[in-house]
């Protein structure tokens, strides 16, 4: 059934709302969707297509690719326990954060360039991990593709940037009672930056009119100036965010087998993981509304079959 949830991705908490979870063949063609109510997390999603597919398909010789909601321990373990392959997108958080070990083990290192592909580079490791109590070899491949580094200079230089901006300007409009207090709330927005790539000159001052208004009350600001980048600390930052890591229990291989399930190279991990987009495609036509503007419907059947048809246009 449709419900309230505080989860929306649009922000509109209240609206009604449906989960559908959709599964595609490795061509990017829809197989199967189940709807769930609004408020269902990905878990018990993910855990229930792993189920549904169990039933349908051999596992010792299948393997799936996810988003990083795969990468959380019920949904890992039971594909373990299924003997199922798998590849996802490493968390941040994955692990006791995992992903930044292999991001350093990286940076402190050096990357294999791709045989396949021009450009792309792969770093493939192995690691234990606990999930849950139960300890497990899993593998790790990191990887940078072409132009990577130089969109995240660029994602630095303007969405970053202009993001920092907002906050110090919104700073700006804040009052407080104490030169120390001002000081103290520059430095936790400057602290946001957590890569301290951004520098910055601050003037803290009583503002007269204020004090003038309310002599007892707060009249200290704080006014940010000369907003700036680093640019050593762009060029580290800057080289860890076009380090992707994905998780992976497909073996290793130095030449991939027929069925990559056996064995696969990192290059071959990392394709299967970007072929992931053409399946996105597929998401993103159902949850566009398909070109139908605004529909009221006033039953739960009639909720549901627009789902429905929902669910299998896309497979048209």
């Amino acid at each position: 059934m449709s419900v309230y949830s505080k989860t929306s991705k649009t922000k509109r908490n209240d609206l009604r709302q449906k989960n559908v979870q959709a599964i595609c063949d490795g061509n990017g063609l829809l197989m199967t969707t189940r709807c769930y109510d609004g408020n269902v997390s990905d878990v018990v999603m993910d855990m229930d297509s792993l189920d549904f597919l169990a039933k349908h398909i051999d596992c010792s010789r299948s393997y799936v690719c996810a988003d990083c909601k795969l990468a959380m321990a019920g949904p890992i373990l039971k594909t373990i326990d299924l003997d199922l392959g798998f590849v996802t997108k490493c968390p941040l958080k994955f692990a006791d954060k995992i992903h930044d070990d292999v991001v350093r083990s990286v940076m402190l290192g050096w990357m294999d360039e791709s045989a396949k592909h021009e450009g792309r580079y792969i770093y493939d490791t192995h690691s234990e991990v606990e999930l849950d109590g139960r300890v497990m070899d899993l593998r790790f491949v990191a990887y940078r593709l072409p132009n990577a580094y130089s969109d995240a200079v660029k994602f630095y230089r303007t969405k970053a940037f202009s993001a920092m901006e907002s906050r110090l300007v919104s700073l700006k409009r804040e009052l407080f009672h104490c030169e120390k207090d001002a000081r103290e709330a520059f430095d936790i927005v400057m602290g946001t930056d957590k890569e301290g790539i951004f520098r910055s000159d601050v003037d803290v001052f009583i503002d007269e009119r204020k004090r003038k208004e309310d002599p007892e009350g707060p009249c200290w600001r704080a006014y940010f100036r000369n907003l700036r980048i680093d640019d050593g600390s762009l060029d580290r930052a800057a080289s860890e965010y076009s380090i992707n890591v994905l998780i992976t229990n497909l073996p290793s291989a130095d030449v991939s087998a027929d069925n990559l399930r056996f064995g696969a190279t990192a290059d071959d991990i990392v394709d299967i993981y970007l072929g992931e987009f053409d399946i996105e495609h597929v998401f993103r036509l159902g949850k566009s509304g398909l070109g139908v503007d605004h529909m009221f419907l006033h039953t739960p059947s009639r909720r549901n079959l627009v789902v429905f048809l929902t669910s299998i246009a896309p497979m048209i």
